[in-house]
């Protein structure tokens, strides 16, 4: 590299640095030299130069404690996502979680995370704030472990409606709608992002409307069936005990004087399939 050339190299150096400095977020909190404020300021979510956020790991997020370098921190979340620029002493977070919305399905919270760092460096304190609408964000760091350890211990049960899952009589997964398989790849999902070895039970029952034997091999094949599907979604097939119950355990019951199809809309509770995740 001749003479002009480190010259031209080192003024663009300069001009670098003084460009991200005039860049740096405006509004920054006052942080102690301990690494603390009284009042986060955090950024617009619209100024994130990666706008769609990240989804953490959620095991490096609960890794991170007090007292850590900015590198162990880069190793765990990666680089914050706003422009405070190189000289400050907070970086921003734009992360998402997704999480079990209570009714079989997931959604999907996002957060705001603030780190600041002391005079020497080292990270100090930690703070949430939510994005979305009733996001629920970790109070801290240490707390997403915790709270991902208490979902991993809880058993995960799903009970859909036989007819949301298939037509009248039929089992096949080409017969599977596809309202059934958005339930059931939820649930899948739901269960491999857990990180815990569930064992699965998948228990189909019919209605008392045929045979025993015929509605016990109905059952079974649509058992057989949701499994096949659960392992498509990822979920090991050796972990997966597929059970036909037949007509047993019925959640209603029906005269047996109405029409027939009065008598099959009267039974569709009995028609169902229960996940049992423990």
């Amino acid at each position: 590299m001749n003479r002009y050339t480190k010259k031209t190299v080192v003024a663009l150096g300069l001009i670098f640095g003084l460009g991200l400095s005039m860049v740096a977020r405006a509004g920054l909190s006052e942080v102690t030299d301990q690494g603390t404020t009284d009042k986060p300021v955090f950024p617009e979510v619209k100024a994130a130069w990666i706008q769609d956020g990240r989804y953490p790991n959620l095991d490096n997020l609960s890794k991170i404690h007090s007292g850590m370098t900015r590198d162990q921190i880069m190793a765990l979340i990666e680089y914050p996502i706003f422009s405070e620029g190189f000289r400050v002493r907070e970086w921003d977070y734009l992360f998402h979680f997704q999480v079990a919305d209570g009714q079989g399905g997931t959604r999907v919270d996002s957060c705001l995370y603030k780190v600041l760092f002391d005079k020497n460096k080292l990270a100090q304190s930690f703070y949430w704030k939510p994005v979305s609408e009733h996001a629920v964000c970790p109070a801290q760091a240490a707390s997403v472990a915790t709270a991902v350890a208490a979902a991993a211990a809880e058993p995960m049960n799903l009970t859909l409606s036989a007819d949301a899952l298939f037509p009248f009589n039929k089992f096949s997964a080409a017969d599977l709608n596809d309202s059934g398989r958005q339930q059931l790849n939820r649930f899948a999902q739901m269960v491999r992002d857990s990180k815990r070895d569930y064992v699965l039970q998948v228990t189909a029952y019919t209605d008392r409307i045929g045979s025993d034997a015929a509605n016990f091999r109905l059952s079974q094949r649509r058992a057989s069936t949701i499994k096949a599907h659960l392992v498509g979604q990822g979920v090991k097939a050796a972990a997966i005990q597929a059970v036909g119950a037949g007509e047993s355990n019925p959640v209603v019951s029906c005269s047996s004087s109405l029409a027939r199809a009065a008598l099959i809309t009267c039974l569709q509770p009995n028609r169902r399939v229960t996940i049992e995740a423990k």
